[in-house]
């Protein structure tokens, strides 16, 4: 049989035990409860390099880029990111040639870097006497004389437009 020692130790032992048993086990509670903190990490974008952007397409530093402005010519993306461009014309600089009548209207036109001119009230001169333009072919009286206007164009394509007082030899 079991020597006495033996049986008491068995019985310390299997009290503790026992009695442990109601309770959560201890050592347990200190992983369970106790939380990691893990160092955070922050994902930044990937960095797009200097670039310009229009209308939605990116071009490099260096690259050639369309512009919508028709007087611009070779334009290239800037390290500023701004699209930087040649001007060869601008509306104010363009040549313009002559029209057919003294009171021309501009037309632009959003594809041309120029504008075009448009007579919109037709051909006509100067009136000498001041006032309305003379419409081409009808007359005006100039200091007591029939004026006529004309207008006429010149094998390059340019017009003269000219008041003719035919019985004096006015011209104005």
């Amino acid at each position: 049989m079991a020597s006495p020692v033996v049986v008491v130790l068995c019985a310390v032992l299997l009290s503790a035990c026992s009695g442990d048993a109601a309770r959560p086990y201890r050592q347990f509670e200190a992983v369970t409860q106790k939380t990691s903190t893990w160092p955070t990490t922050t994902t930044r974008a990937p960095t797009i390099p200097p670039h310009c952007e229009h209308d939605g397409v990116i071009y490099p530093v260096g690259a050639s880029a369309p512009s919508s402005d028709p007087c611009a010519h070779y334009c290239v993306c800037e390290s500023h990111g701004h699209i930087q461009c040649i001007y060869s014309k601008s509306p104010r600089t363009c040549y313009v040639y002559p029209s057919p009548c003294v009171d021309p209207a501009d037309v632009y036109d959003p594809d041309r870097c120029c504008p075009t001119q448009t007579c919109p009230n037709g051909r006509n001169c100067r009136n000498p006497n001041g006032g309305s333009p003379i419409p081409e072919g009808q007359s005006v009286n100039v200091n007591g004389q029939q004026c006529y206007c004309f207008v006429t164009t010149s094998p390059s394509g340019t017009y003269n437009t000219e008041v003719l007082c035919p019985i004096t030899g006015l011209t104005g």
